[in-house]
């Protein structure tokens, strides 16, 4: 994971009202490419059930943003990507 992509996470630039669903295709790539093929793994990273980690891929309820920052540093998730999965938009602080 780079940096920024931590760095853009931790600001708390995102708001977490806006996060509308997922792409799931990307993020299942992203798991793959770790060896990651299924729910288990999300579960154990975040110590959730599958009802809910099912109920976060399918979009009906919200990602945490701890939740976020952990599949972004197991994932090594760019920022671009971040906002990709997330479906984040991000709020300007002046």
């Amino acid at each position: 994971m780079t940096a920024s992509a931590l760095h853009y996470v931790k600001l708390k630039r995102i708001n977490l009202k806006e996060v509308i669903g997922m792409n799931m295709k990307l993020l299942r790539a992203k798991m793959a490419l770790k060896g990651d093929y299924d729910l288990t793994s999300l579960m154990e990273l975040l110590g959730r059930s599958r009802p809910v980690i099912t109920s976060r891929m399918n979009g009906e309820t919200e990602w945490t943003l701890p939740e976020i920052r952990k599949i972004v540093q197991k994932y090594d998730l760019t920022e671009e990507e971040t906002v990709e999965i997330f479906n984040l938009r991000c709020t300007h602080e002046h």
